[in-house]
């Protein structure tokens, strides 16, 4: 890339700048307070914002100065910034890190997929082991009280808010960043019109988060998702229990049937015993189970049970009557089904 150097200063040249401070711009060392310093270049950024994040830790500046440099080159050139995660070092030049942006000279990373629907722990297992940091800070800060506090979370730990999603992380990351990845894209979802959706819902942000996890816990299909949700708002809307298994289920604190037993423990989160919502959410939720819970599906239904199929979706009743006849026939698909 020697080509680039000499190329901007041919340009600072002709348009009558002063080569020396360009030539010196670019050699001087960037300002950062740490060994090195890791910055991610989204898709579709812009130059100027390319610039702008380089400024904002300490590289590349004046931005007047690098954004005609990278401007110019780009365009006469035909060459374009890579997006993606790079880390910068200590004693690297501003020409360095142009080099690296143009040359694609990016920081191993790792493509990583958080299923919908984990527990905190099922959540930091696959962060832990996928982008080799460190387990048990991931849990200490999913329960901590200041990072509560200062993402706004009512809530006594991050469960319901670790979006589901495929991430890119860098390899080593330090937790509170892998935390903060999640927790960003959690936050961006919540757009001005789903908070006043979730408002004439007369719910909170965690209410509906709440609700979400247990729409997401019923059924794997997004189809069946705001048909669920319409279920539980409108045993809500006339005052009857939930008697959502899922909640159940996570009051259990392990993977089994549920008994009939299970069904009086007078645990919080138990919607057997206990009217409305659960006191927080019972897994994390993806997008299409929050959008659900934010667009319930207005119908008549108050039941719903599994079809015993196999294929995990449900029959849905307006009454006892009709609910008692797809239970039934649960109860015979099964039967079918283990024969």
């Amino acid at each position: 890339m020697k080509f680039l150097k000499y190329f901007i200063l041919l340009i600072f040249l002709v348009l009558g700048a002063s080569s020396a401070v360009v030539y010196n711009e670019l050699h001087k060392p960037i300002d950062i307070n740490e060994n090195s310093i890791k910055l991610e270049i989204p898709p579709n950024t812009s130059i100027s914002g390319v610039i702008k994040i380089l400024n904002e830790n300490g590289i590349a500046k004046p931005h007047y100065l690098f954004s005609a440099i990278t401007k110019i080159y780009s365009k006469i050139e035909k060459r374009f910034i890579y997006a993606g995660h790079y880390e910068f070092f200590t004693g690297m030049s501003n020409y360095d890190v142009l080099v690296k942006l143009y040359t694609g000279g990016r920081l191993l990373t790792k493509k990583v997929t958080i299923p919908e629907g984990l527990s905190i722990e099922e959540t930091v297992e696959i962060l832990s082991k996928e982008v080799k940091t460190d387990k048990n800070r991931l849990l200490e800060l999913a329960y901590s009280d200041s990072l509560l506090e200062a993402r706004n979370i009512q809530s006594k730990s991050l469960l319901g808010y670790l979006m589901p999603e495929t991430y890119e992380f860098f390899v080593n990351e330090r937790p509170k960043l892998v935390l903060d990845k999640l927790l960003d894209l959690q936050e961006n979802f919540w757009t001005p019109e789903r908070n006043k959706k979730a408002e004439d819902l007369g719910m909170t942000k965690n209410e509906i988060i709440t609700m979400a996890s247990i729409v997401e816990a019923e059924t794997p299909y997004k189809s069946e998702s705001k048909r669920v949700a319409g279920v539980y708002y409108n045993r809500l809307d006339v005052g009857m229990l939930l008697q959502a298994d899922p909640t159940v289920q996570f009051t259990m604190g392990e993977k089994r049937r549920v008994l009939y037993s299970d069904l009086k423990d007078p645990h919080p989160y138990n919607t057997y015993v206990h009217a409305g919502l659960p006191p927080g959410p019972i897994n994390n939720p993806g997008r299409a189970a929050l959008i659900a819970a934010l667009n319930p599906e207005k119908h008549d239904y108050y039941y719903f049970v599994a079809r015993g199929d196999g294929s995990l979706k449900h029959n849905f009743s307006k009454n006892g009557e009709e609910h008692i006849n797809n239970v039934a026939k649960y109860r015979e698909n099964r039967a079918k089904n283990n024969n």
